[in-house]
């Protein structure tokens, strides 16, 4: 999809112009472009008159008008509102592509002003979108589905030619929906093609021309050598070998802070020995979406090339059973030398955090440190696919990614990282378990990853309820969402810089 910014002028050979038309903007008319054909604009009127449109967000109306160069007029209701918020900029979108699916055409315009709905300061967020619903993973049908929409440019139009920064926020914005589709690729392809092995595959396919970002591999002799007992446990009953991916992007400038976030990668989890339920349990290939949104960061980084030092950490790994499998009861020893009583064997996605949190904190010394884990369903219940749940251990780091939240509308909600829920993870053998009761499920989680993060700005948060199938969010479609993604770009532009 091409996306570009021109000056409008009379005579604009268009096959779809959009117009949204706002409650206040329908008394007025100043919805319709100054350089709209007289007979296009008095066609407007009239159909806007007669439906007393925008009063509400409607239905869209769609002016065939084949006499003119604007063979289409799209009309777009968007009530009482007189700024775009992202909620409403995402149903606008997803309207039109309803209506651009239904139509044949390639070149879309829409008008953007200061005094209108649509600002020049929206046209990076309006293209985001687009690109973002415009995805699809086709699958492995015999016969895919092709994606109806054959619209291949959109045009903005300002009045004044647009700068070369809002040229260079499209871009920015194009480049961030690549890395969403990359993440939600990942997420989506199925456990018996996304094992620990393909996770790597793709990876490499995608980096190889990358050359900012450096791919290092580490298999499970490597991880017996660190003593990671924890991550080993986790993949010590599947046939398929564990990974840990290390991903690390330098930036050219000499002083630079340096952030290192930690993907869960269970590309299927069965439960283990602890077997799930076996309802819905097809939707456990989505319990690498941490790793995966890692691996979409990483992507992006590698293009965006950011003052910020990162390196992107994902422990690979499937949860199955076995003959050789941990059980219940059993005592593993993580790299920081931790012990680890086993209580419930589908409790594993915080044990290969906690190795691989020990392991990058020690090895590379980060200034923050993010870990991103479809880690519980009790955070599910809490905040529903509404919002992730973060804990953090730093006022500043959580004040920061609470706004991103809010900006790039992944949002997060607050949760307790209080000492009073140590208790529930004491053990009797060991220096704590894994698991730490039925109540207050996603702290208790928490709380078992902090002492593995020796003090540092550290933030954890649980994407259960915002990684895939998420409701009311039409625009993002069925699968994965790539949450995270959106909301650790923002993070970068937001790091303090070293003083």
């Amino acid at each position: 999809m091409k996306y570009s910014v021109r000056e409008p002028s009379a005579g604009l050979s268009s096959d779809l112009l959009i117009i949204p038309v706002s409650k206040s903007q329908n008394r007025s008319g100043k919805f319709i472009p100054d350089w709209l054909s007289a007979r296009s604009n008095a066609l407007v009127r009239k159909t806007v008159a007669l439906e007393r449109f925008g009063a509400d967000f409607a239905e869209p109306l769609l002016i065939t008008n084949p006499e003119e160069s604007v063979k289409r007029i799209l009309l777009i209701g968007c009530g009482k509102e007189k700024e775009l918020t992202r909620p409403l900029a995402e149903k606008i979108i997803h309207t039109i592509q309803s209506v651009q699916e239904k139509i044949n055409g390639k070149k879309a315009h829409l008008p953007v002003s200061d005094s209108g709905l649509f600002g020049i300061a929206d046209i990076w967020l309006l293209a985001e979108l687009d690109s973002i619903g415009r995805y699809r993973f086709h699958g492995y049908k015999s016969k895919s589905d092709k994606l109806k929409n054959k619209f291949s440019e959109w045009i903005f139009l300002c009045e004044n030619q647009a700068s070369s920064s809002v040229k260079n926020e499209i871009n920015a914005a194009v480049s961030r929906t690549g890395a969403l589709a990359f993440a939600r690729d990942l997420a989506n392809t199925p456990g018996n093609l996304m094992t620990p092995a393909g996770f790597v595959r793709e990876v490499r396919k995608q980096f190889r021309n990358k050359k900012p970002v450096k791919l290092t591999v580490r298999d499970g002799r490597y991880m017996q050598g660190q003593s990671m007992g924890a991550l080993l446990a986790v993949a010590a009953g599947s046939k398929q070998p564990p990974f840990l991916l290390e991903m690390q992007y330098r930036s050219k400038r000499k002083k630079a802070k340096t952030l290192m976030l930690v993907g869960k990668g269970i590309t299927f989890d069965s439960g283990g020995i602890s077997i799930k339920p076996a309802a819905k349990m097809e939707d456990m290939k989505f319990d690498m979406a941490g790793g995966a949104a890692v691996a979409g960061v990483m992507k992006a980084v590698a293009d965006l090339q950011p003052d910020v030092n990162v390196t992107g950490i994902i422990p690979l790994a499937e949860n199955m059973l076995g003959g050789s499998a941990v059980k219940p009861g059993d005592v593993v020893t993580a790299c920081n030398g931790k012990t680890i009583e086993i209580i419930n064997t589908d409790a594993e996605g915080r044990l290969v955090l906690a190795d691989a949190l020990a392991w990058g904190v020690k090895k590379f010394k980060p200034d923050y440190v993010i870990d991103l884990a479809t880690l519980t369903g009790s955070i599910v219940s809490a905040l529903a696919d509404k919002a992730a749940g973060l804990f953090c251990n730093d006022d500043e780091l959580k004040k920061i990614l609470l706004s991103c939240g809010e900006e790039s509308y992944e949002r997060l909600w607050p949760m307790p990282l209080w000492d009073d829920y140590n208790k529930q993870l004491e053990s009797t053998v060991a220096d704590l378990k894994n698991l730490g009761g039925r109540w207050g499920g996603s702290v208790t989680a928490a709380k078992f990853l902090e002492p593995f993060v020796d003090g540092k700005p550290w933030a954890h948060i649980d994407i259960a309820g915002t990684a895939y199938d998420v409701q009311d969010r039409p625009l993002l479609g069925k699968g994965a969402t790539g949450f995270g993604v959106k909301l650790l770009l923002k993070f970068l532009d937001k790091i303090p810089p070293v003083k």
